[in-house]
């Protein structure tokens, strides 16, 4: 049996396995990014929807208070106080759900560490504490 020598044929195998594993290594690191991305992008909308929730309930409290020095009574004041509470449970209720569908499957399982609002924030918290 005789053996063939061709030249550059072991360079060009070397050449052509680093190309596979740099194209590999390269997707990779964009899915790495990519999801790290989607986690900075779940904690600032969440942080942004707790401060939105902050600043509903402090315009409440002046509705409130303005109700309360106009005199329109006791009942008409906790029926606005009602319904804005259920406001702001069905806002929290709906921001979960909707941040939670706008996220591709494959980011959910491993970032969306909550279900509802409470989730939410201890995410928040455990975010900021790293």
């Amino acid at each position: 049996m005789t053996e063939y020598y061709v030249p550059g044929l072991y360079e060009g195998v070397w050449f052509i396995s680093g190309a596979i594993v740099f194209s590999l290594l390269s997707k990779m690191m964009r899915v790495v990014r990519a999801a790290q991305l989607a986690q900075t992008t779940i904690i600032q909308s969440l942080w942004l929807m707790s401060h939105a929730v902050d600043d509903m309930n402090f315009i409440f409290e002046i509705k409130y208070k303005t109700m309360g020095d106009l005199d329109l009574g006791y009942d008409t004041v906790n029926i606005s106080k009602e319904l804005d509470k259920k406001l702001i449970e069905g806002w929290k209720e709906e921001s979960i759900k909707k941040i939670r569908v706008a996220f591709p499957v494959i980011f959910k399982t491993k970032f969306f560490e909550f279900e509802d609002w409470e989730g939410a924030m201890d995410m928040i918290k455990k975010s900021s504490q790293k």
